[in-house]
C-alpha cells in the first residue's frame, strides 16, 4: 500500500532527448510533451502502444484517462520515467520518517532551501499524479451542484422500462461496485437507469418479485443518498434516504430497514441533528431481531455511525462507548455483505477522535489500521483522507499532504469532493 512518508524521489532522470518533465502536469500533457520532443505523430505513438492515433489524442487532451497498464505502455514507448506518469509507489499514510529504512538521508530536492517549493509544486500536482485535475473548493462545489441537479431530476421522475429481477440486481451490483471504487460520475449515470427501471418493475409486477424489486429500489435510493452526501448535498441525501426507509418499512427485512435508517441518520447528522441521529441509530440497532442474517455487522455499522454523530455533538463519553460496542460486533476478516472488520471500526475511530479534537488519538487509531484489509477503495479513501485531517490538526502538514497523495492515487475522484478540496486548499495555503 502506498507510503507518503517515504523520502521524495531524487532528481528525475532525463529521457533520451528531453529535459525533465514537470510534476504539475497531467499524464496526457506529459505524454504529449514527450511525443513532440521526439518528433512523433499521434499515429506513431499509437502504433507503439497498440492504440489508434485518435485514442492517443484523447488521452493527451484529457478527454479520456489511461489506466495503469496503458500508462506503462506509454512510458515504455516514449522512454518516460514512471514518476512522471504517477506510477511511483508510496506507502502507509501514517508512517513516520523514523520508521523508514536505516541510513535514509534527504535528497537535494528535500533540503530546507527548496523543500517549500517542492511541496507547493506537489500540491498542484497532487491530483495530476493520480490522473485527474485538482479541484479548488469553488470548482468542487460547482461539480457537486452538477451531481445534485442530476440527482434532483431523479427524485422528480420515476419513468423507465421494467426489467427482469436478475437484470435489476445486476444493475444494483454494478452501482455498488462503482461506489466502492469511488467512480462517482459513473454511479450517477447508472443510478438514473436503475431507479427508473426499478420503479417501473415494482409498478408492473406482483407477489414476491414485486417485494424483491422494491428492496432493489430501496438500495438504489440508499446509494443515491450516499452519493449526495459525498457531493455535500444534504437535502438530496435526506429525501433519498427517507424514500428508502419508507420502502423498507413495508418489507419484512430488518437488515434492509436498518440500512435505510442509517442513511437517514447520516443525513440528520450532517444537518446538525446529532442527538436525533444517535437515537435513531441506537434504537434501530436494538430492534434488529437476534437471528437476522448479517445482524452483527449491521449492528456494528449502526453503532459506528452513532459514535461519530455523538463525537460531532461533543459527547465524548457516549462516542467512545458506542465505538467500543461497535468493536464487539466485528465479524473477523473478509469482505462483502454481512461483514464488518476490526479495521473498518478503526477507520471510524480516526473520524471519531478527530471530531472530538483528539488528533493524537486519531493517529494512534490510524497506525493500527491494516490498509490492505479494507474492503473497498472508498473505505481506503476515507481512511487516508481522515488521516490527512488528523495530521493537519496535529500540525504536520507535510504528512497530511502525503496522506492526501495516497488517497488520490487510490481514489482520484475523492479529491474532487468539496470537503476534501477544502482540505487541500487549506494545506496549500499554509
Amino acid at each position: 500500500m502506498a507510503r507518503p512518508d517515504q523520502p521524495e524521489d531524487g532528481p528525475m532522470p532525463q529521457s533520451r532527448r528531453a529535459a525533465p518533465l514537470p510534476l504539475d502536469r497531467q499524464p496526457g500533457a506529459v505524454i504529449r510533451a514527450a511525443r513532440l520532443d521526439q518528433g512523433l505523430t499521434l499515429a506513431d505513438v499509437g502504433a507503439r502502444c497498440g492504440l489508434s492515433g485518435s485514442q492517443v489524442s484523447r488521452y493527451e487532451r484529457g478527454k479520456s484517462h489511461p489506466d495503469v497498464p496503458t500508462l506503462r505502455r506509454f512510458a515504455a514507448a516514449l522512454d518516460i520515467p514512471l514518476h512522471h506518469l504517477g506510477l511511483a509507489g508510496e506507502a502507509h499514510p501514517v508512517m513516520a520518517v523514523r520508521e523508514l529504512r536505516p541510513g535514509f538521508t534527504l535528497r537535494a530536492r528535500d533540503t530546507a532551501e527548496d523543500g517549500d517549493r517542492v511541496r507547493r509544486r506537489e500540491m498542484l500536482g497532487l491530483s495530476a499524479l493520480a490522473g485527474v485535475s485538482i479541484a479548488t473548493p469553488a470548482q468542487a462545489a460547482e461539480s457537486a451542484d452538477g451531481i445534485a441537479q442530476g440527482l434532483e431530476r431523479m427524485l422528480l421522475r420515476s419513468d423507465g422500462e421494467p426489467l427482469p429481477l436478475a437484470r435489476l440486481r445486476a444493475l444494483l451490483h454494478r452501482a455498488r461496485t462503482d461506489f466502492g471504487a469511488c467512480r462517482y460520475a459513473e454511479l450517477a449515470g447508472g443510478l438514473a437507469e436503475l431507479i427508473g427501471s426499478a420503479h417501473a418493475t415494482v409498478a408492473e409486477t406482483g407477489g414476491t418479485n414485486r417485494d424483491a424489486a422494491s428492496l432493489v429500489l430501496a438500495d438504489a435510493y440508499i446509494l443515491m443518498s450516499d452519493l449526495a452526501t459525498k457531493a455535500d448535498q444534504g437535502h438530496v441525501a435526506w429525501v433519498s434516504a427517507d424514500r428508502a426507509l419508507q420502502i423498507t418499512r413495508g418489507s419484512s427485512d430488518p437488515i434492509a430497514t436498518a440500512g435505510a435508517a442509517r442513511a437517514v441518520a447520516i443525513a440528520m447528522r450532517r444537518a446538525g441533528r446529532h442527538d436525533s441521529a444517535v437515537d435513531l441509530l441506537t434504537t434501530t440497532a436494538a430492534d434488529i431481531t437476534e437471528h437476522a442474517p448479517g445482524r452483527a455487522a449491521t449492528t456494528g455499522a449502526l453503532l459506528c455511525s452513532a459514535s461519530y454523530a455523538a463525537a460531532q455533538s461533543g459527547d465524548r463519553d457516549r462516542a467512545v462507548d458506542l465505538l467500543a460496542e461497535a468493536g464487539r460486533h466485528t465479524t473477523g476478516t473478509g469482505t462483502g455483505p454481512g461483514r464488518l472488520t476490526a479495521d473498518e471500526v478503526l477507520v471510524y475511530g480516526i473520524s471519531v477522535h478527530y471530531a472530538l479534537g483528539e488528533p493524537g488519538a486519531a493517529l494512534a487509531a490510524a497506525r493500527r489500521v491494516r490498509p490492505q484489509a479494507l474492503p473497498t477503495a472508498e473505505r481506503f479513501a476515507r481512511y487516508a483522507v481522515d488521516t490527512a485531517r488528523a495530521w493537519a490538526a496535529h500540525g504536520d502538514l507535510d504528512r497530511a499532504r502525503r496522506a492526501l497523495r495516497v488517497a488520490g492515487r487510490q481514489s482520484p475522484e475523492e479529491l474532487q469532493r468539496p470537503s476534501v478540496a477544502a482540505l487541500v486548499a487549506y494545506i496549500a495555503a499554509r
